[in-house]
């Protein structure tokens, strides 16, 4: 190429318009579809992996689940300064390309010592992701578009996580090494895609107006209150659930007369149902100003996790499921 097509190349760049509002979310939501898919995979159905491949009994899944929680928390407190330092963009590429760096010695390993390191290690590198892009999805958004994107984002998160804990069990009948596969693909796609959307990562283009601030009525205000409260109680609590569930399910006696195509079909049913009152609560506002709602969903939760635990037939385990997922 002449220097003056590399000039003339170089100035078509600098004026191409940077990425819309519209292209920035676009990018985001496929991002975190794909991304979502390949985190599953490692994160909430590993268990099954473990169960077949590794033999692993429920002592050392718990502590394989307690290990990626430790290391979830550690990386989700860390991923805002990283991208203060960083930037959003460069962040995002960084993780992804170590994520497929990871993915990649799951593929070609073979000791599970070397396996269960790679499993370990994906998660708070997969946990970075989540803030940039959920942040993403809110950006520049007034209050209500920002609780509509942000209803869309978990509405993806949610489907494709089912999706991939769903078909785990075909993906081990095939071939085991698939679990790491699928996300070596889908990272240096994410790579890929950040690297081709020129500006994503940045900020997006015409940024919203200056709102007039309100103060809440001071009963909304207490109402706030207490859900933030209540809130710090019931999420560590639901992931202590969602996690402490997804180290027994595979080793529950109601899931052993099942090959693996069934049983992680069977499993991923809590996550549909989160799925679908994901769609409920984004389609009405009725929730939004009873936090006791959080209090009748904790009690829900903790009811249905043993249902699902105890020996009481398929059809109990699977209620319970709904339940669990829907709390």
């Amino acid at each position: 190429m002449t220097e003056d097509a590399l000039l003339h190349h170089a100035a078509a760049a600098a004026a191409a318009p940077p990425i819309s509002d519209r292209d920035h979310l676009r990018t985001t939501y496929v991002i975190e579809a794909i991304l979502s898919f390949a985190g599953n995979l490692l994160f909430i159905g590993i268990f099954f992996y473990t169960a077949r491949v590794f033999h692993w009994g429920p002592v050392r899944n718990f502590l394989l689940a307690a290990s990626q929680g430790a290391v979830y928390v550690i990386a989700s407190l860390l991923s805002e300064k990283l991208a203060k330092a960083m930037g959003n963009r460069r962040l995002l590429i960084a993780a992804n390309l170590a994520l497929a760096a990871v993915s990649l010695v799951g593929v070609l390993a073979h000791d599970h010592r070397v396996l269960t390191a790679a499993i370990i290690t994906f998660v708070p590198l997969m946990a970075l992701n989540w803030p940039v892009l959920e942040s993403a999805s809110a950006a520049n958004a007034d209050p209500h578009t920002m609780s509509r994107q942000i209803g869309m984002y978990n509405l993806i998160w949610a489907g494709t996580g089912a999706l991939a804990v769903a078909v785990q069990g075909t993906i081990l009948k095939i071939d085991p090494r698939g679990v790491f596969f699928l996300p070596l693909l889908i990272h240096l796609t994410i790579v890929v895609l950040i690297l081709k959307t020129r500006g994503y990562g940045e900020p997006v283009a015409g940024p919203a107006a200056p709102r007039p601030h309100l103060d809440p009525e001071p009963a909304l205000q207490r109402q706030g209150t207490v859900a933030l409260w209540l809130s710090r109680i019931a999420l560590p609590s639901t992931y202590v659930v969602i996690y402490s569930l997804s180290a027994l399910m595979p080793l529950l006696p109601v899931m052993k007369p099942l090959d693996p195509t069934a049983q992680t079909a069977v499993g991923s049913i809590w996550m549909v149902s989160r799925w679908l009152m994901f769609w409920l609560l984004g389609a009405t506002v009725f929730w939004h100003t009873r936090p006791r709602l959080l209090l009748v969903a904790a009690i829900v939760m903790g009811t249905s996790f043993v249902g699902v635990t105890a020996s009481w037939g398929l059809g109990g385990m699977i209620a319970s499921q709904v339940l669990l997922g829907a709390s």
